[in-house]
């Protein structure tokens, strides 16, 4: 492109493009014409462009930066930054940004001819908060007898509670929740929480339901044979074992069984007689679900 000026002062030009200018210079006095041409050589200035993907999650979050500059010449250099102190001089970078909050991101393109240009998307990355999951467990070991375990969400800046029990049941959906368990075992616990952005965390813990011994020995039996309290034996839950030997008045013994079963009819199985009406002394030793020994001595009544 080409312009030509019929003036005799000073021109200042600001083509947006490469041009070429011609100067013509007369003297009015029927001399020829002189001319003069130039060419204002104009790089191209960087078009800044870019998108992030994604552009809002969860904390932390990793972005990709793709950059969508044009006009952009070999040798081109580029600077991001992200907002959050850092900065990185990749073309496509990607930046993980660990703490919630709003970013502003700044790219600057520099050509190799030093032409300079920037774009600036303010607000441009969202963080979102995560919950930070936490429970308690009471107790933590329970009973076949009493398996009623409490739990308690402790976790901040949740919305969503589910509660994973270990036992196969429902999933719990309330912050603080109560279950029982019907079997004995180990259960691992397990809460998912979550918070209005979808952001979510998880905590585990365990409960332990243990096994349950309890005996029970009767103080009096009626062996008249009417089908009624006719036996003295000894019997409760979570026994493995047990050795039981009764006394009469005089010390000696009048029954003796290792069997949990077997029951006294109140017959001296020595002699092989009916016992009297007396108080008879008892001496039980019994193993529970444990492998633990209990011993129990106590007295019992024969009534007719």
């Amino acid at each position: 492109m080409e312009f030509t000026f019929d003036i005799t002062a000073q021109v200042n030009v600001s083509p947006i493009s490469t041009t070429s200018y011609v100067v013509t210079v007369n003297d009015g006095c029927g001399t020829p014409a002189v001319n003069a041409a130039t060419t204002i050589l104009v790089n191209p200035l960087p078009v800044v462009d870019f998108t992030p993907v994604p552009a809002s999650g969860c904390a932390p979050l990793i972005v990709l930066f793709d950059n969508n500059t044009t006009s952009v010449t070999n040798g081109t250099s580029f600077t991001w930054y992200f907002g959050d102190g850092f900065n990185s001089n990749d073309i496509e970078p990607s930046h993980t940004y660990t703490e919630p909050g709003f970013y502003t991101v700044i790219l600057k393109a520099v050509s190799s001819e030093g032409c300079i240009n920037e774009l600036v998307q303010n607000d441009v990355i969202e963080v979102f908060p995560v919950p930070d999951a936490n429970l308690a467990v009471s107790p933590m070991v329970g009973s076949i007898l009493y398996p009623y375990i409490n739990f308690t969400d402790l976790s901040h800046g949740a919305t969503i509670w589910n509660w994973d029990f270990g036992d196969g049941s429902a999933f719990g959906t309330e912050a603080n929740m109560q279950h029982t368990y019907e079997q004995t075992g180990n259960y691992p616990i397990t809460l998912y929480v979550m918070n209005d952005y979808g952001c979510s965390d998880t905590a585990y813990s365990e409960v332990i339901i243990e096994g349950a011994s309890t005996v029970y020995i009767p103080n009096a039996f009626t062996p008249n044979g009417d089908g009624k309290n006719d036996t003295f034996s000894v019997y409760g839950i979570g026994l493995n074992d047990a050795d039981l030997v009764i006394f009469n008045r005089w010390g000696n013994a009048v029954f003796r069984t290792s069997n949990l079963n077997e029951a006294w009819d109140g017959k001296d199985h020595f002699s092989g007689g009916d016992c009297p009406v007396d108080v008879y002394i008892y001496n039980v030793k019994v193993k529970n679900f444990k492998g633990e020994t209990q011993e129990f001595t106590g007295r019992v009544t024969l009534l007719n």
